[in-house]
């Protein structure tokens, strides 16, 4: 406390919000010099009924007393028994306590309750569309149909329904509702989507906006789905909001059928449920500052006052091999806190994981069940010194694994190869470079979804045969592809043909290791071909994949699978190791003579020496594409540029997820054209 500090008031309390019914208990109310054991308060478990206590009036639908039947400790407490069917404001029980300056307190009490149930509040009228588009501005648009469907419902008897007839990049927004908000609150966007053969990049989902142009984003689906519950937590700072029905444009022409119903636009309170509350009472007896003792909370840590009130950080770290992890606690109710973390002598990733549980969400007297979630997110541009911000009342837990550079990472976006000078260049930045060198009938073509590729005959053998041969890959003093131990081979393919077990990568003298499909499947060899690992999955030809094969011998010891970022059939035991190798590694063919030819197109052919994560495999999977056109360029710049100065209507270019767009996305962006 401050020096001009002079008094707690102590208050059994429960702000006005919503409707609220049940039964709640308070009892062993403490209030403490931090150095000393003695309680501060007067009859502190009611066992003296009221005494020592102010009591006033008790509001309407609130009837409070003394229980004799209910107690934690002692023979009684207090009870508030709250009628329902209207939203009370009750701080009628409270206690004056003299205090010294400059001096640390501690308070804490005990909350029981019963049946406490809290309406939920959604700003939307007829969110639903039980009466039809009333309410809702909503009309048609090229390429996209918009109708109440009165035989397809999540509840009740209709929904809204958009159907996309194909042919046309729809830029969808045409059905939305406007309504007024309080600033200073965090609100929920939710509801439930359907849709079928939604055949587009671009999915649908719910998106808001508010008159001082900040708008964000659900997620978004796309192909078949059943009703799925989409949301997201949002602090506009503005009057009004707008929620519209939503599809972007960018991702291609769309068709399909989509359904949106029980839409709800919620404020998340601050104090909607009992707590006790403590004024701090300055020597002019008027209140400096309200504290709130959140029984959902548990333990508290306050700050002096001169800091707002606002709690600590909690953290802790802990270390597992070269993963660091970090685990924090915001415990303020509503405010994000940003924090500096340190990490001297250890080398982060470019890129990290963070997951975040709620608090608020597990709260089921104040919001819908459905938001009980944790949310992932990513860290770019970390560095053993950054700033993150840590979301009001949340557990965020963030993971650090080293920083992995790959052995070698092909591109293969030259404008051209010569077919006789290493020119098959190597982006990993290993020394020496594992540059290739493309064998005739292996060339540099543009490809419409991604670009510049490499692009293999696979036909004839040896000198006839289309495949690139690295550069000193034969010669023991260039080691860094003579991998033995963990490894992860990772490529995008288009094959023309999957018969004849075409290779993709080949390190040989003995098949040290090799990516290639066997039977039509993708498939992993090594160890002097006594061992082929399979995955199951047989790629369609003329389509694209990204396809990624793990070799993890010092963690789980198993082979993994990847396809497109998800891991594909069940992980396999290794019970082979991987030959030491001086041979030539290939890319399309076998070494020694072109055999095995790989036909089709491959692109951003890598090989890690480390066993890469399922997170570590969707980055490289799938870097940041604003514009979803399978490119990572300027065009995806402009796109960020525009939407940043707010030229643009959309907030795609919202890379982060933190509903602006900004700086920050600008790095992402960067981080995902480099790693391009």
């Amino acid at each position: 406390t401050d020096a001009d500090d002079a008094k707690f008031r102590i208050r059994l309390q429960r702000d006005a919000g919503t409707n609220i019914a049940g039964d709640v208990w308070y009892d062993d109310i403490v209030v403490r010099e931090s150095s000393s054991d003695t309680n501060l308060l007067l009859n502190p478990g009611f066992e003296s009924n009221d005494a020592n206590w102010s009591h006033s009036a008790d509001p309407t639908d609130v009837n409070s007393s003394v229980d004799s039947s209910n107690s934690r400790s002692g023979a009684k407490s207090f009870k508030l028994s709250f009628a329902g069917g209207s939203n009370p404001a009750y701080d009628g029980m409270y206690q004056e306590i003299t205090i010294n300056p400059n001096t640390r307190y501690e308070i804490e009490g005990y909350i029981k309750t019963q049946g406490i149930t809290v309406d939920a509040v959604n700003l939307l009228l007829n969110p639903g569309f039980e009466s039809s588009f009333t309410s809702w501005s909503s009309s048609s648009t090229t390429g996209a149909t918009t109708s109440i469907d009165p035989a397809v419902s999540h509840s009740g008897a209709k929904s809204a329904r958009v159907e996309f007839t194909g042919g046309y990049d729809v830029n969808y927004y045409q059905t939305s509702q406007t309504r007024s908000i309080d600033p200073s609150l965090t609100y929920i966007v939710e509801g439930y989507i359907k849709t079928s053969n939604i055949t587009s990049n671009g999915g649908l989902r719910l998106e808001w906006s508010d008159n001082l142009g900040n708008n964000g984003f659900t997620a978004a689906l796309k192909g078949t789905n059943d009703w799925t519950y989409v949301a997201t937590r949002i602090k506009p700072g503005a009057s009004q909001i707008t929620i519209r029905l939503r599809r972007l444009s960018g991702g291609g022409a769309i068709s399909g059928m989509a359904w949106w119903d029980d839409i709800r636009v919620q404020p998340l309170p601050e104090t909607y449920s009992p707590n006790i509350e403590i004024d701090v009472i300055n020597d002019n007896n008027t209140i400096d500052e309200t504290l709130t003792l959140d029984g959902l909370l548990g333990t508290h840590d306050w700050l002096q006052k001169k800091t707002n009130g606002t709690p600590y950080l909690s953290a802790t770290a802990s270390k597992d091999g070269d993963i660091l992890y970090l685990m924090v606690v915001n415990k303020h109710l509503t405010s994000d806190i940003t924090a500096t973390i340190n990490i001297p002598g250890f080398t982060v990733p470019y890129v990290t994981s963070a997951l975040t549980l709620n608090g608020p969400s597990i709260d089921s007297t104040n919001e819908s069940s459905n938001l009980v979630k944790v949310t992932s997110s990513t860290i770019s541009n970390a560095s053993t010194s950054f700033d993150y911000t840590f979301p009001a009342h949340s557990l965020t837990a963030i993971g650090f694994g080293r920083a992995v550079p790959p052995a070698a990472f092909w591109k293969m976006d030259e404008a051209s190869w010569s077919g006789t000078a290493f020119d098959v260049i190597d982006s990993s930045g290993s020394s020496p470079a594992n540059d290739g060198k493309a064998v005739p009938n292996a060339e540099v073509v543009t490809d419409t979804e991604r670009g510049r590729v490499g692009s293999f005959s696979g036909t004839g053998v040896g000198s006839n045969t289309g495949y690139v041969k690295v550069k000193g890959t034969n010669q023991s003093g260039n080691a860094n592809l003579n991998i033995t131990g963990d490894l992860t081979i990772a490529a995008w393919i288009k094959a023309d043909s999957v018969s004849g077990s075409p290779l993709i990568v080949s390190k040989d003298s003995g098949d040290a290791y090799t990516l290639g499909l066997w039977g039509g499947q993708l498939g992993f060899k090594m160890n002097a071909q006594a061992q082929t690992y399979l995955s199951g999955f047989t790629p369609d030809t003329g389509q694209w994949y990204h396809v990624a094969a793990v070799a993890d011998f010092t963690g789980t010891n198993e082979a993994r699978f990847y396809v497109n970022g998800v891991q594909v059939g069940t992980p396999v035991t290794l019970t082979a190791s991987i030959n030491v190798s001086g041979g030539w590694l290939t890319i399309g063919a076998w070494f020694l003579d072109g055999s095995n030819p790989f036909q089709g197109k491959l692109d951003d052919v890598r090989i890690y020496g480390v066993a890469l994560t399922p997170e570590q495999i969707v980055q490289i999977y799938k870097p940041t594409d604003i514009n979803s056109d399978g490119f990572i360029n300027w065009r995806d710049i402009k796109v960020l540029s525009e939407q940043w100065l707010g030229v643009g209507e959309d907030l795609d270019a919202d890379i982060n997820g933190d509903t602006n767009v900004d700086f920050e996305d600008f790095a992402e962006l960067a981080g995902g054209w480099r790693q391009r």
